[in-house]
Parts: structure tokens; C-alpha cells; sequence
């Protein structure tokens, strides 16, 4: 292509700063496409050259697409470190574009790890430079982004309106993987509301603007959520063919996060349709996945997996203990509730635990109108 004809030019003429230049196009290229590691290995030799150089100019936005290269390989420290030392120079130098989009780019790396508080930190201080220096690209990316954080706080209110002024910049600047991305934070957030056939609308929307700029994180994604909604709805095969359209693309790109997440839904549709000859080997895959990655989330959603799985082989003791001592970590409101929720559905006989999940359930839903807390309250009232 033209960036590999540009490297060679620059290459034979010895360019130095030319060749650091098409190397991090070359980055970003591939970084798009989800090849990780290309990326990777583009984005370490334009940051190299730089270095002999001495030269920092231009390097942030480099330094924060490894970062996020890290990210999307499950390295999150990695992905934080590199871009925190790089803003430790760009605050030396007084470099305040450097400095925003590495700010934003780090409380993504945060937000992807789950830590929700250094994500709304490291957000606020990027759209401040942002806004300061009229960059609405990036003010873009850190509104959709303070919404991503609000919605994993509960605030769905909050989160929306960020999302549709999101979108709103968006399509204003004609950024389209800009809009295909803010399409997809408001489509998934329909579906976390249980507002189903509106989601359907905006990830159909989502799901063909990433599949024409192949933009493959997003369409993982997209077929990701699209399975959730079917899942929801009873829909087993349908939700069946999106978790594994997904799991098919997080593994090209090894984006083990969404990968994780959707082997994990993946084993929930099996046990709905009573299919256990995948279940073994999913079940340990996604535990793999959530012990190397360290995310919170992941790691409770796959051990409660692996709970049901053992219930399911006749193992109810084993199934019980993997939960509870889940509980004594002392998770979350939304992780306890679970929790208590799936050991009662594994022992009838014990209405502490249905209480218990009731009574949680009940306090989050008046809070955060979830669509699973409602579906729970109404499984739980029933009994």
C-alpha cells in the first residue's frame, strides 16, 4: 500500500524522521485493523527512532496507540505505564495536546481494567485540555468515555446523554468510526435497560459501519451485545450465532477481554440449551483468561460459571464453595446479589439465600433500572 511505498522512500533516502513518521501510520493501520502485533512492533520502532533522535515531538499520539495495543492484548499495566511515563515529558515540556491525548487514552486502559475511579480521574483532565484547546475529536472520545464510566457506576441517566453528545460531535465532524463507536455505547446501553428492539436499531447500525471500516474491535463487540439481547429473550440459537461470531473475531484480533466475556455468555446459552460437550473446555478457557488479565469483572462472571458447571456434573458441594468463597472476597452489591441468586438456585431448600438476593436486587433496581435486576425480582418473587 502508499505507507509501505512512503517507508520504502524514506528508507533508502535514510529519513530518519520520515521513517519514525510512516512507521506510526503504519501502527495505526494495522492497530485498526486489530493486528495487534503488527502494531505493535510498528509502533516500538517509530517511538525508537524518536528516541535517537531525541526527539519527543508528535510521539504522544504514538505512545498512547501502544498503550491501547497493550490494552487490546490484555496487558493492562503495560498499557498504562508507557503512557504515563510519556506524560511525565509532555508535562515537562508543556505539551497540552500531548498531554490530552494521553490523559484520555490512559482512562481508557483504567476503564477496560475496571477501575472506574482512575478512569473518571484521568477522563476529566483530558476533556479539560481538550475542550481548552478546541480538539473535538478527542473531546469526543473522553464524553463517550465519562459516559462509559457512569454507566458502570449505575448512572444510566447520565451516561445516555453523554453518549448522544457523543454521537452528536461525532457526526458533526463526520468521524465515522467516531459515530460507529458512539452507536454502540448507546445501542448497549439500550439493551442493559431491557429496551430491546431500539438496541437492535443502533448495534445494526453500529455493526455496519464497523464492518465497512473494518473495524474489527467493534464488531466484536457489536455481535457480542446483539447475543446478550437474544440471550435475554430466550432466543438461544440466535444468541448462540452472535457469541461465537465474536469469539471467532476477539480470537483474530486477541482482544481477550471480549473474548473472556463472550466464552462466558457462550457457556450460559449452553446450559440453557443443556449442550455440555463444549462447557469443560470453555469454562476453563475463560478462567485462564480472567486470571491473566486480573479484571474483577471477568474473573466473577467466569467463576460463577465455573460454579454452575459443577452444579450441573452432580458436584453441588464443589459449585457451592466456588461461590462462596467468592463472598468472602466482599464483592459489590451487583456481584453479591449474583451471588446469593445463584447459590439459591442451586439449593431451593435455603430461602436465606433467595432473601438475600431479593432484598439486594430489589435495592439496585431502584437505583439502577437494570433489565437483569427486574428479570431477577420477578424469578425470585415468584418462588
Amino acid at each position: 500500500n502508499k505507507l509501505q511505498v512512503a517507508a520504502g522512500l524514506f528508507e533508502t533516502a535514510k529519513d530518519q524522521i520520515g521513517i519514525a513518521k510512516v512507521y506510526g501510520n503504519i501502527g495505526d493501520l494495522h492497530f485498526r485493523q486489530g493486528n495487534y502485533e503488527e502494531a505493535k512492533a510498528y509502533f516500538e520502532q517509530s517511538i525508537n527512532i524518536n528516541h535517537q533522535l531525541d526527539s519527543t515531538s508528535g510521539m504522544a499520539p504514538i505512545v498512547s496507540n501502544l498503550g491501547l495495543t497493550h490494552m487490546n492484548r490484555g496487558n493492562y499495566d503495560d498499557g498504562i505505564n508507557v503512557q504515563l511515563k510519556q506524560l511525565e515529558i509532555a508535562r515537562k515540556k508543556g505539551d497540552k495536546p500531548g498531554m490530552a491525548v494521553l490523559y484520555t487514552n490512559t482512562g481508557i486502559v483504567f476503564l477496560e481494567k475496571g477501575d472506574y475511579n482512575a478512569a473518571l480521574e484521568t477522563f476529566e483532565k483530558g476533556l479539560a485540555l481538550s475542550e481548552e484547546l478546541g480538539n473535538k475529536l478527542l473531546t469526543s472520545i473522553a464524553i463517550g468515555c465519562i459516559g462509559s464510566v457512569y454507566q458502570g457506576k449505575g448512572d444510566y441517566e447520565k451516561a445516555m446523554d453523554l453518549f448522544h453528545k457523543d454521537l452528536q460531535l461525532c457526526e458533526e465532524m463526520g468521524d465515522k468510526q467516531g459515530t460507529a463507536i458512539a452507536l454502540g455505547l448507546i445501542g448497549e446501553q439500550l439493551s442493559i435497560e431491557g429496551q430491546f428492539h431500539k438496541a437492535i436499531e443502533y448495534l445494526q447500525k453500529n455493526l455496519m459501519l464497523c464492518e465497512q471500516l473494518g473495524y474489527q474491535k467493534g464488531i466484536a463487540k457489536a455481535v457480542n451485545t446483539l447475543g446478550d439481547i437474544f440471550y435475554f429473550q430466550g432466543q438461544y440459537d440466535r444468541s448462540l450465532h452472535f457469541y461465537d461470531r465474536a469469539i471467532e473475531v476477539t480470537r483474530k484480533i486477541n482482544n481477550r477481554l471480549v473474548l473472556g466475556y463472550s466464552l462466558v455468555e457462550k457457556g450460559a446459552v449452553l446450559l440453557a440449551l443443556n449442550k455440555s460437550e463444549e462447557l469443560d473446555s470453555l469454562t476453563e478457557e475463560a478462567l485462564s483468561l480472567a486470571g491473566t488479565l486480573a479484571n474483577p469483572d471477568l474473573f466473577f462472571e467466569a467463576q460463577i460459571l465455573h460454579s454452575k458447571v459443577l452444579f450441573l456434573k452432580s458436584k453441588p458441594e464443589q459449585a457451592r464453595k466456588v461461590i462462596l468463597t467468592l463472598l468472602e472476597k466482599q464483592p459489590g452489591k451487583q456481584q453479591k446479589a449474583a451471588a446469593y441468586f445463584e447459590l439459591y438456585q442451586q439449593d431451593k431448600s435455603n430461602k436465606d439465600y433467595r432473601n438475600q438476593a431479593l432484598a439486594i436486587y430489589r435495592k439496585l433496581f431502584a437505583s439502577t433500572p437494570k433489565f437483569i435486576f427486574g428479570n431477577r425480582i420477578d424469578l425470585l418473587e415468584k418462588e
